[in-house]
C-alpha cells in the first residue's frame, strides 16, 4: 500500500519511507517489490558515470549487480538514514541520504552519502533520479553503471559541471549538496 503525501509529516518521512522500503526489498532479494518505487526514464550518477534508466530491465541489472556486489563482500544489513530532505514544490523532494553497507557490527566500506530527486506521481513517491558520492573504481560504485556513459566533461565531477567550476573535486566529494538531475 502506498502512502499518500498527506500521511507523511515531513519531506524527510518520505525520503525514510522510500530508504526502508527500497533497502527492505534490495536486501530481501525482491526486485518487483523495488522497482515500484522508481519512475523511469532516470539518470543515477557517480563521481565517474552515469547510466541512464529507461526500462525496466535497466533497473533489473543494477538491482542484480548490487545484489551480487553485497554478496561478494558479505553485506548482512544496508542501513540508510535521511540526512536532509526538502519538499522543492508539492510534489518534489530533493533528498540526501548516508549508505552503511553491515555485517552485524562490522562496517564493510566506507559510508556512502546520496542525492536522490523523489516525486509523487500518480499519487505516489518514487525515486525520480539518484547521485552518488562514490567512484566507479570502488565496487559499490561499479554496481551502479549500466551502460557507463562518460560525463561530458572527463576531468570534471557531477558537482564541478553543475556548479561550473573546475578541477577542484574536494567539495563535491565532502559536502555533496548536487541539485540538479534529470
Amino acid at each position: 500500500m502506498e502512502i499518500d503525501r498527506d500521511d507523511f509529516k515531513s519531506a524527510k518521512d518520505v525520503s525514510e519511507y522510500l530508504l526502508k522500503v527500497t533497502g527492505d526489498a534490495m536486501m530481501a532479494g525482491d526486485f518487483d517489490r523495488f522497482a515500484q518505487h522508481f519512475h523511469l526514464p532516470q539518470t543515477v550518477t557517480t563521481f565517474d558515470s552515469q547510466s541512464l534508466l529507461q526500462t525496466r530491465q535497466d533497473v533489473r541489472q543494477i538491482f542484480d549487480n548490487v545484489r551480487a556486489h553485497y554478496r561478494k563482500i558479505g553485506v548482512r544489513e544496508l542501513v540508510r538514514y535521511c540526512v536532509a530532505a526538502e519538499f522543492k514544490g508539492p510534489d518534489k523532494i530533493e533528498a540526501t541520504h548516508i549508505s552503511h553497507l553491515m555485517n552485524g557490527t562490522r562496517q564493510l566500506a566506507e559510508p556512502s552519502a546520496g542525492f536522490s530527486l523523489l516525486h509523487r506521481i500518480e499519487g505516489r513517491w518514487m525515486v525520480k533520479g539518484s547521485q552518488y558520492a562514490i567512484a566507479d573504481s570502488i565496487g559499490h560504485g561499479r554496481a551502479l553503471i549500466i551502460s557507463a556513459a562518460p560525463l561530458p566533461h572527463p576531468n570534471q565531477t557531477i558537482g564541478q559541471i553543475v556548479a561550473g567550476t573546475k578541477n577542484d573535486d574536494s567539495l563535491i566529494r565532502t559536502q555533496f549538496k548536487e541539485r540538479k538531475l534529470q
